[in-house]
C-alpha cells in the first residue's frame, strides 16, 4: 500500500546525535507499508491461520536546498510531517527511521534537487527506541548481540526385537532414566570493522566455560533460566564482512 500526499514541513530529529533539520520545500512524498506473513496450510491444502512477522514502513521525499553532509553522515531519526500556519497538510511522526538513500538530482543557482528514503520497522506508531531484542547469556557471557534458542529432546529408550514372539520389547526413558536435551542458540553479532569481528568471536570463545553453567534467555524484562548446561560447540555461520552469525550447540540432562 502506497501513501502519496502534499505536506507544508519536514523535521527531521536525529536519534544518536544532536542535529535537526526543517525542511519545507518538499515534494513528492510516499510513504509505503508492507507487512510479511507466515501462513498455516491445513492438511488439505487450504490455509487454516496467518501470523503477521514483520510491518515495514518507507518514506520518501524531494526538496531542494544544499548538500546536507551532516543528513548523511546521520544514521536513525524520527520524522515529524507537519501542517502550515494556516493548517494545511497533515501532522504525523514516525519514529526510529534510517536514512537509507540520499540522491541529488537537477540543480539550480546554488540549489540541488534533493531525494531522500528512509526506512522503519515495524508498527508507524511503534517508539523511537529500537525493537526489543532476544538475547541468550552462558555464565553470564552474551552469546552475540541478539540469539534465539531451539531446543531438542531424545529419549533414553532400548528396544529389542522377539522374533519368535513377533513383537518388541521397549525399555523406556523412565525404567533407564537419563533422556537428554540439546539447545540450538544462533545468534547475529555486528562489529565496525572485520577485524573487530573477528577478535569478538574468538575471545568469546576463549572465555565460554567448559563446565556445566546455566543459560538465560532474556526478552525485555523478561527471562528464564536453563540449568546445567555444558557447552559442545560454537562456529561463525554466514560470514559476511562485519556482520555474522554465531551457531552454538548445548547439552543437559533432562532427567
Amino acid at each position: 500500500m502506497i501513501y502519496k500526499f502534499s505536506v507544508s514541513n519536514i523535521r527531521l530529529t536525529s536519534i544518536e546525535t544532536a542535529y535537526t533539520k526543517e525542511i519545507t520545500t518538499t515534494k513528492s512524498i510516499e510513504i509505503n507499508y508492507t507487512v510479511t506473513t507466515t501462513r498455516e496450510i491445513g492438511a488439505d491444502g487450504v490455509p487454516t491461520n496467518e501470523y503477521k512477522d514483520e510491518e515495514r514502513i518507507t518514506v520518501s521525499f524531494e526538496y531542494n536546498d544544499n548538500i546536507d553532509t551532516s543528513l548523511i553522515a546521520g544514521k536513525r531519526y524520527n520524522i515529524e510531517l507537519l501542517t502550515g500556519t494556516e493548517g494545511g497538510g497533515i501532522s504525523i511522526t514516525l519514529n526510529n527511521c534510517l536514512l537509507t538513500s540520499y540522491a541529488t538530482r537537477l540543480s539550480q543557482d546554488e540549489f540541488v534537487n534533493i531525494r531522500v528514503e528512509f526506512s522503519k520497522i515495524g508498527a508507524i506508531d511503534s517508539p523511537e527506541t529500537m525493537p526489543t531484542q532476544q538475547r541468550v547469556k552462558f555464565d553470564g557471557i552474551y552469546l552475540g548481540d541478539t540469539a534465539h534458542l531451539t531446543p531438542t529432546f531424545q529419549g533414553n529408550v532400548v528396544s529389542r526385537i522377539i522374533p519368535t514372539a513377533l513383537g518388541t520389547i521397549f525399555q523406556t526413558t523412565s525404567q533407564m532414566g537419563g533422556g537428554l536435551t540439546s539447545l540450538s542458540i544462533k545468534a547475529k553479532v555486528k562489529k565496525d570493522t572485520r577485524l573487530e569481528l573477528e577478535q569478538y568471536v574468538t575471545s568469546l570463545f576463549a572465555s565460554l566455560a567448559t563446565s556445566k553453567k546455566s543459560l538465560v534467555v532474556e526478552y525485555g524484562v523478561t527471562s528464564y533460566t536453563i540449568t546445567n548446561c555444558v557447552l559442545l560447540s560454537g562456529r561463525m555461520s554466514s560470514d559476511f564482512k562485519n556482520y555474522c552469525e554465531l551457531e552454538f550447540e548445548f547439552q543437559k540432562s533432562t532427567y
